[in-house]
C-alpha cells in the first residue's frame, strides 16, 4: 500500500469520526469509499466495520443516558431479518461489485440529506413503518457493504427525535449491525495499520466533541456531505477504470 493511500485513509479516519461525534453520521459514508481506494478488496469490508465499531462504541459511551431503546429496538428487529439475506449476498457477489453498489449509496445518500428540509415529517404510523424499512435496508447494507448509515440516516432526518438522542440511538443500532459484520467479515487490513487507524479515531472523537455546541449542526452535515461526495465519486473512479 502507497503512502498516500495510508494518508488519504487516515484523514478520512479523522473526519469520519469527528463528524460521527458530532453529528451521529458521517464515519462509514466517509471512510468506505477511500477504504475502497486504499486497501485490497477483500479487506475493505472488515476494515470498515472494525473501526465503526470502536467509533459508536465510544459514542454510546459518550452519550448512553440518550439512548432510545425503543426506537432501538424499532430499528434493530428488521435488520435482524436482513443479516441472512446480506450473507447470502455477500457470498454470491464479487466483491468490487458490492463496493460499487457501496459508493452509488454513499452518492445518493448525499443527494437526498444535502435537502432534508425538502422532506415532511410523517405522521406517527408512517415514521413506525418508515424506521421498519430504513432498518432492514440499514441492516442488509451494514453486514453486505459496511455502509449501515444511509437508510438511517435519511429517516432520522425527518424524524421528531432530538439530534442527542437521535447520535446515540443510531451508534447503539450501529453497533450491532457492525458488531454482526465483524463476525461474518473476517478479512481485514492488518494489525499495524488498524492500531494507527484507531489512534486517529481516538483523536477525531474527541475533535468531534470540542464541536458540539460550538458549530451549528446544519454547517458540519454540509461540509460531511462534500467530502463524502468527494470520497464516493472519487471510489467510483477507481472501480470502473482501476
Amino acid at each position: 500500500m502507497s503512502a498516500v493511500a495510508v494518508a488519504a485513509l487516515i484523514v478520512a479516519v479523522l473526519i469520519g469520526a469527528s463528524a460521527q461525534r458530532a453529528t451521529g453520521i458521517g464515519f462509514n459514508l466517509v471512510v468506505a469509499p477511500v477504504a475502497a481506494l486504499a486497501l485490497p478488496t477483500h479487506d475493505v469490508v472488515g476494515t470498515v466495520v472494525r473501526l465503526a465499531l470502536v467509533v459508536d462504541i465510544l459514542v454510546i459511551v459518550a452519550d448512553r443516558k440518550a439512548i432510545n431503546w425503543h426506537q432501538v429496538w424499532h430499528y434493530g428487529w428488521p435488520a435482524a431479518v436482513a443479516v441472512p439475506f446480506a450473507w447470502l449476498v455477500g457470498r454470491a457477489v464479487d466483491p468490487a461489485l458490492l463496493i460499487a453498489v457501496t459508493t452509488l449509496a454513499t452518492l445518493l445518500a448525499a443527494a437526498i440529506l444535502a435537502r432534508p428540509s425538502r422532506w415532511t415529517r410523517p405522521g406517527e404510523r408512517a415514521e413506525r413503518i418508515s424506521g421498519n424499512v430504513a432498518g432492514f435496508f440499514s441492516g442488509f447494507l451494514g453486514v453486505s457493504t459496511g455502509l449501515a448509515g444511509p437508510p438511517l440516516a435519511l429517516h432520522t432526518s425527518i424524524s421528531s427525535q432530538p439530534l442527542a438522542s437521535n447520535r446515540s440511538t443510531m451508534a447503539m443500532f450501529f453497533a450491532i449491525v457492525e458488531f454482526t459484520a465483524v463476525l461474518i467479515h473476517r478479512q481485514a487490513t492488518g494489525p499495524a495499520l488498524t492500531a494507527v487507524l484507531v489512534g486517529f479515531v481516538l483523536l477525531g472523537m474527541l475533535t468531534g466533541g470540542l464541536l458540539i455546541g460550538r458549530v451549528r449542526e446544519h454547517r458540519l452535515r454540509r461540509a460531511v456531505l462534500v467530502l463524502v461526495t468527494l470520497s464516493a465519486l472519487a471510489a467510483l473512479g477507481g472501480v470502473i477504470f482501476g
